[in-house]
């Protein structure tokens, strides 16, 4: 933990601070969310319908693959995995993974890959990958009985923020602020 914490030239203090004002905003959050009038049925069929857009999942593809750092490892295995000889070692090494276009560049040839089909050997920062593509999802529209939950959050959450802003302005403008003109003329700010 310390180590952590150094690493992100962050002090203990900071952290106590940072994890109060957090605890804090989800406190208030919490309390403005109680007099929140849920949305109707209706409110939230209409604003799917009205933003069915950000309710479309991207193409994915689940891909299998292995990371290796050596070059002479990398092919010696794509020679196996191609052949079907798959040894245990390598099968645990195996990893699962959700994959998007927007992903790494060495992943864009996937794309274009048939299911099952391995990669050749591909160089990237994090060493020498070998996969295969095991599923492909194309783009699909959520239905409303699954986007329904999501779109009640955002409609509460834009009602919390709208009351959290009424309530601001008013602490704002009750709040009387002093400008003292004397005290500002007399400020030094040293130049280095």
């Amino acid at each position: 933990f310390k180590e952590a914490l150094t690493n992100s030239d962050t002090t203990l203090k900071q952290l106590r601070s940072q994890i109060k004002t957090s605890l804090l905003k989800k406190k208030v959050m919490e309390k403005l969310k109680e007099d929140i009038t849920p949305p109707e049925e209706s409110d939230i069929k209409s604003y799917f319908e009205a933003n069915k857009e950000e309710f479309k999942t991207k193409l994915r593809l689940k891909i299998e693959q292995i990371i290796l750092t050596k070059k002479e490892d990398a092919d010696l295995i794509h020679e196996q995995l191609i052949g079907g000889n798959i040894p245990e070692k390598v099968k645990q090494s195996l990893e699962f993974h959700w994959i998007y276009k927007e992903g790494l560049p060495v992943f864009e040839q996937a794309f274009q890959m048939e299911l099952n089909q391995w990669s050749p050997v591909l160089k990237s920062e994090y060493g020498y990958h070998i996969y295969r593509v095991l599923l492909k999802e194309d783009e699909k529209y959520l239905s409303f009985e699954k986007a329904k939950d999501l779109v009640k959050d955002r409609l509460v959450e834009t009602r919390v923020q709208a009351k959290y802003s009424n309530w601001l302005e008013g602490m704002l403008s009750s709040a009387e602020i002093f400008k003292n003109d004397e005290a500002l003329k007399n400020v030094v700010i040293e130049a280095s």
